[in-house]
Order: C-alpha cells, then structure tokens, then sequence
C-alpha cells in the first residue's frame, strides 16, 4: 500500500502539483521504525476534482473543514485533502499537535518543522503551532492528545495541559458519537486502558463527560473498568442521577458494600461471607479492596472464595426437600444453611447422613 501512495504522489506531481504523506502513518514512522500502512493519508495543492479520473467516492467536507476525496489507486483506497493553507507548511501548522505535523515525500524525506522533530525525539506532547485556537475548533482534540499521551509514553508540554484545562468544558459541546467513539478507542489502547482513565481525571476532563457520549450507545467498557473507573472518583449518588448510570455499574457498587460489611464484621462465619461474595463479581471486589489498600480484608474473601468455589460441595434446597420429604418453605432453607455452615467449618462429608442428622437436630 505504502508503494502505491507513493506511485499516486507521483502521479500528482507529474501533473504540477505537490503531494505528500501526512498524519500517523509518518509519526509512527518516526516514533516506532515503522508506519501503519494501512491507513496513509495525503495531501495536495491538486483540484480534488481532477482526482475524479479514478474510481473515488465523492468529494465532502468529512466533518471537518477541509475537502476531502477517496482514491482508489492501484487497488488501494486513500483520504485524499486539499492543503491546508498556501503549502505544506501552512499545512502543518494547522495539525492538531506536533507530532503529527510531519509530512513525507515522494523520496521518503521528512519534510515539517524543526519543533515537531524534536517533539517525537522527546517523547513530548505538545499542541499544533495554532496553539489553543486548535482546541476551541474542535475541543475532540483534547481527549485525543490524552489518548497520544499513553499510547505514544508521552510528557505532555506544560503550556498544552493548561490549554487542555482551559477550553476543557468546550467538551460539552463535541457530537455525542464523536465523543463515543474517540473515548473507546482510548480505552482500547493495549493494557492501557487504566493509564488512560487515570489521565482524563488527572487533567480534569469531566467525570460525565464518557456518559453524556455514551448513554445513548452500547458502552462496551466492561462492568470492571466502569466500576473502577467511576467508584474511586466521584459519589455513586450523583452518578446515578445526574449522569444516567448503567446499571451493572449500581449493582456493582451495592454489591462491593455490602462484600465490605461482611468481611469487616469479625463475627460473621466463612459460610455467611461466601453467602454475599457469591452473589457477584468478586474478582472485580477484590481488586478494589487492595486500590483501597484493604489487603488483608481482600485476602480473607479471597481465601474464603477459593473455598467455597473449588473445594467445598454445598448441600442444596433440592436435596433437602428429597431427603427430608419437606416441601419448599423456610425450613428447608434453615437445614440447607445449617448443613452448609457445617461443610465450611469442618470440610465435606456425605450428604445424606449430614442432612438427616440436621433434620433430627431442627
């Protein structure tokens, strides 16, 4: 693909006009030895409508402020956008941050300002040379630096995070499936998605912000990463009702209480506990025990959860009411618990004679 981009700027150029690689594709060219050369986007100072000659979708705006055309060359398909400005480097000026203000051309020169050099060379995230106007334009910037920020290991530029800061609550204002879709693909970054979470709170994006794109979606965070995500930061109270909530996210939270009451409260047997941390998600519950540094209450239920799913086989409802001639009513859940607590403390034993001795017992 990447042979075939540089065929079509040929081909442009022998026309008269300049062409160039621009965007990820030379970023991560520079930052990791290799680009993604399945998406390689160019721009030109050529009339996009002389790229009508190849098969192309139509010319359109694309939701930013540029035209922009699909060409397919060679049988590859590339955004195609007209500059930016006067040249190239009128162009890159008008990129949202440095590191992606680099362009290549037909000869595999790197072609941009010295700032942006650099800037890759230092891991260092720094806002487009426009500076804050680039972020009033279209405040998606912001979260999408945070997302370069982890992805790339990047210090963002003290100048850049206070503009972030300030044009932060311009957030509100970005299409809901704009928002949806930049604040996944952060929380996709490979074995990132917690750095990434933790740096939107840090920088201050608001809280609601994920929920104000995504409660008209399918968030496809799992339970974990919302709960962990939204628990440590803010009261689930005015989650719930000022930021629409997903339920499994509620539950989650009532059930980590009520594990927490039931682990701290020395007089609750191993059987009752197991009765409340199996309810749920107690993989979830346990790591956020130890982020609130309460290991050894994490390391009870832990104990006692491996007990109670891999060593101990619990009487049931079913057996006692076979057993006992009992049909469903209380009673029969009393025997069960009572057989029950009996096989936690003292490990397992048969069936039939535990329950008959505890039938004789109630």
């Amino acid at each position: 693909m990447f042979n075939s981009a540089i065929n079509l700027i040929k081909e442009i150029k022998s026309f008269g006009f300049d062409a160039y690689i621009v965007g990820g594709c030379v970023r991560d060219l520079l930052m990791n030895g290799s680009g993604n050369y399945e998406d390689i986007d160019i721009v030109t100072n050529i009339p996009l409508d002389i790229l009508k000659i190849y098969e192309t979708a139509d010319i359109s705006k694309n939701k930013k402020d540029f035209d922009v055309i699909i060409v397919e060359y060679e049988g590859h398909k590339f955004e195609v956008a007209s500059f930016r400005g006067e040249n190239i480097y009128e162009d890159l000026k008008n990129r949202d941050f440095t590191i992606n203000a680099l362009a290549q051309d037909q000869n595999g020169e790197i072609v941009g300002h010295d700032i942006s050099k650099q800037d890759i060379e230092n891991k260092v995230l720094r806002i487009g040379l426009k500076g804050e106007e680039l972020f009033n334009e279209d405040p998606l910037r912001i979260l999408r630096g945070l997302r370069f920020a982890v992805k790339y290991n990047l210090t963002i530029e003290a100048e850049t995070l206070e503009c972030m800061r300030r044009c932060m609550d311009k957030l509100f204002q970005v299409d809901k499936h704009r928002l949806y879709e930049e604040f996944i693909k952060g929380l996709a970054i490979n074995g990132k998605w917690d750095r990434y979470i933790n740096l939107c709170i840090e920088v201050g994006v608001p809280l609601n912000i994920p929920f104000f794109a995504l409660k008209h979606h399918c968030f496809k965070m799992t339970p974990t990463q919302r709960f962990v995500y939204l628990y440590r930061n803010t009261p689930i109270i005015t989650l719930k009702f000022l930021f629409a909530l997903p339920n499994e996210v509620i539950k989650l939270h009532t059930f980590y209480n009520e594990c927490c009451m039931a682990l701290m409260f020395e007089n609750k047997t191993d059987y009752e506990i197991w009765k409340v941390i199996s309810k749920g998600d107690w993989n979830t519950v346990d790591t956020m025990l130890c982020l609130e540094g309460m290991e050894s209450v994490a390391e009870r239920g832990r104990k006692i959860y491996v007990r109670g799913m891999d060593e101990i086989h619990f009487v049931s409802g079913k057996e006692v009411e076979e057993l006992s001639g009992l049909s469903a009513c209380k009673k029969v859940g009393i025997i069960m618990d009572i057989a029950n607590e009996i096989l936690m403390t003292c490990g397992n034993m048969n069936h039939r004679s535990l329950i008959t001795k505890v039938v004789n017992m109630v």
